[in-house]
């Protein structure tokens, strides 16, 4: 049940469902009460943009992973790419990233919208394994910076960091933290905010 719930929300993010909003408080109580039991990993993730801090649960429906909190927070993933967002205790638009490839095929094309209006459009590099040495993470938060610069020094065979570069208006650098194939931490820059949003396990 809990999963037709958080479904209605992924809905409610492309535009299939409208929902009022006294039905929204019924949807949070009762995802309040049941999503913990329900999830398939971990639940115990940080959501960060700015000074904006939650925690959210890690959910997958119909294998789409998503991060979503009682508070109606939905991070959508991709892969390694946040692809919908929609925070509205931090900024109550809704965010939609596409990746497509480029005409040559050796770049990815990225379009950023917001409330569905273009906002930019992104060539990105594709996904890249890198190496403590490689590591970009200057413009990054310093508590992701700690996060990635710590797992980079594991020299484990078990964890991996991958980086993917992004030109827009700005350049700017999107890493993905994995353990055993399984994500840990994500941090991506998100230019409407002109900051990064980073998900960590706790």
């Amino acid at each position: 049940m809990i999963r037709i719930m958080i479904l209605t929300f992924v809905m409610l993010l492309s535009g299939c469902v409208h929902i009022q909003a006294p039905q929204l408080t019924t949807i949070s109580n009762f995802i309040q009460e049941n999503y913990q039991s329900d999830t398939d990993t971990s639940s115990s993730w940080q959501l960060t943009v700015g000074g904006y801090i939650t925690e959210v649960s890690f959910i997958t429906i119909s294998s789409q992973p998503l991060f979503v909190n009682t508070e109606q927070d939905i991070a959508v993933l991709d892969r390694y790419t946040f692809n919908q967002l929609h925070l509205p205790r931090f900024n109550d638009v809704r965010i939609k990233i596409k990746d497509s490839a480029s005409a040559s095929g050796d770049k990815v094309v990225r379009t950023i919208t917001v409330n569905d209006v273009l906002y930019e459009t992104q060539e990105c590099t594709p996904w890249q394994t890198v190496t403590a040495a490689s590591l970009l993470v200057q413009d990054y938060p310093l508590a992701s910076q700690n996060q990635i610069m710590t797992a980079s020094k594991m020299n484990s065979e078990n964890i991996q960091i991958r980086q993917q570069s992004c030109q827009g208006a700005t350049n700017n650098i999107h890493t993905v933290v994995l353990k055993n194939d399984n994500i840990q931490h994500i941090t991506q820059y998100i230019p409407y905010f002109n900051q990064h949003i980073t998900i960590s396990s706790l």
